[in-house]
C-alpha cells in the first residue's frame, strides 16, 4: 500500500522498522496516544528518524522519511484499533486488553480517545458535501464571507434549506438529501460565473 506513495526503498525501509528491525522503538518513540501525526512532538519524530537513519543509508530527504514515518504510523495505529479495539466488548475490557509491546497509559489514552463523540466524529469518515465545501472555501478566517457574491449564495442557500426543512418535515416523500444537491447546483452556477 505505501508504495504508491513512496519508492520501494523507504517503503521497504520502514516495513522493516516497523514491524522486524525495532518494533519496541516505534511505540516508544512514535506513541499512538497522540490524536494526529502532525500533534506528535518534533522530538519523538527526531529520535525515530535518528533510528531510521542509524540502521538504513537512504539518499531522501528528512521531510521525506517523516512523511512516510507518518503514513506507517496512522497505519500501525489503525491496526491496533482494528484488532483490539473494535471488539464487542465493554470499554472496560478494551482498556485492560493492552497490545503486546505498547505500554499501558498510551494504550488507555488511545481507547478512551476513539470511544469519546470527538474520536468517533473523527473516524466516522464522513464526506464533506459541495456545500460544506463551498462555505469553507468562500470565507475569510474571521468567518466572514470572501465577496458579497459569495455572502449572497449563502444566504440564498440558507433561505432554501430553511423552506425545505419546513417541507419535509410535513411531508414523508421528501428526500433531504435533495437539499444538498439542489445547494450543489446554486454554488456550481456560481463557481461557473466567476471563472467564466
Amino acid at each position: 500500500m505505501l508504495d504508491r506513495y513512496f519508492p520501494a526503498g523507504i517503503a521497504a525501509t520502514l516495513h522493516l522498522y516497523m514491524q522486524r528491525t525495532i518494533p519496541v522503538m516505534f511505540d516508544l518513540k512514535c506513541p499512538i496516544n497522540y490524536e494526529l501525526w502532525h500533534h506528535m512532538l518534533d522530538s519523538n519524530k527526531n529520535q525515530a528518524l535518528d533510528n531510521i537513519k542509524e540502521r538504513f543509508a537512504l539518499e531522501v530527504s528528512d521531510d521525506y522519511i517523516k512523511k512516510a514515518l507518518g503514513k506507517k504510523w496512522r497505519d500501525h495505529k489503525s491496526t491496533l484499533k482494528k484488532l483490539y479495539f473494535k471488539k464487542d466488548i465493554s470499554l472496560e475490557e478494551k482498556l485492560r486488553n493492552v497490545p503486546s509491546r505498547m505500554l499501558r497509559y498510551q494504550w488507555k489514552d488511545a481507547a478512551r480517545f476513539w470511544n469519546s463523540k470527538k474520536g468517533e466524529k473523527v473516524s466516522s469518515g464522513q464526506k464533506v458535501g459541495r456545500l460544506q465545501l463551498f462555505e469553507i472555501t468562500h470565507r475569510k478566517k474571521d468567518g466572514s464571507p470572501m465577496t458579497s457574491e459569495a455572502g449572497e449564495i449563502m444566504e440564498k442557500l440558507k433561505e432554501k434549506k430553511t423552506e425545505y426543512e419546513a417541507i419535509a418535515s410535513t411531508d414523508s416523500s421528501v428526500n433531504l438529501e435533495n437539499i444538498d444537491n439542489r445547494k450543489s447546483e446554486m454554488c456550481y452556477q456560481y463557481s461557473s460565473s466567476i471563472q467564466g
